[in-house]
């Protein structure tokens, strides 16, 4: 259980930040 929620908060952390 890393893989899938590492990349769903990668997306939105890289959205939040632009």
């Amino acid at each position: 259980m890393i893989t899938i929620i590492g990349t769903f908060q990668a997306s939105l952390e890289a959205e939040k930040k632009t």
